[in-house]
């Protein structure tokens, strides 16, 4: 368990945002964004560093590639568990802690991102039919009710009871519970 959590961790503090910043433009500073929302006069801020940072100041090709490379840094750890301890939870603590990383870097002062891409990279290894059924179901809600974040995060949400049901396993939901708290 340790050792799992340790490398979803440690792979998934590696900001990839960064890394792609310093190699394009050493100059971007891409912790910081704001963007008007569209039909009001609300700003949205925020000072994460993530794929989104990476799209706004660099590009949508840049910010796909950070979305991308996101996803494999927990993916990675996430597999390697479930190929090694077939049937064993580890996968689970990999994932919760790939998002963590993500988030507290440790190799960047604990400022990282919000945690979507890594979230789907480690449902990835872990349930890539529920990634995609519950995201297809979120985009079926969203429309049906006509919101935009019901349509954009719903499948989170969702992914809790489709764990219980199809897994029964109190580590899978614990992963999907903790994911949709941080």
């Amino acid at each position: 368990t340790l050792a799992a959590s340790a490398a979803g961790y440690l792979f998934g503090s590696i900001s990839t945002s960064r890394i792609i910043a310093r190699r394009i433009n050493p100059e971007a500073d891409i912790s910081k964004i704001e963007y008007p929302v569209p039909g009001s006069s609300d700003v949205f801020t925020t000072d994460s560093v993530s794929a989104t940072a990476a799209r706004h100041h660099l590009g949508a090709r840049r910010g796909c590639l950070t979305a991308l490379l996101d996803m494999v840094k927990v993916f990675i750890p996430v597999l390697a568990c479930r190929l090694l301890w077939p049937g064993q939870p580890y996968q689970y603590f990999a994932a919760a802690f790939g998002l963590v990383g993500h988030d507290w870097p440790l190799y960047a002062g604990f400022k990282g991102g919000r945690g979507e891409s890594p979230i789907i990279g480690g449902l990835l290894a872990v349930d890539p039919i529920g990634l995609a059924v519950t995201t297809a179901a979120s985009t079926v809600t969203g429309l049906v009710v006509g919101h935009i974040l019901v349509f954009r995060w719903a499948w989170l949400l969702f992914l809790i009871p489709w764990f219980w049901v199809r897994t029964h396993s109190p580590y899978a939901v614990g992963y999907m519970v903790i994911s949709n708290i941080i």
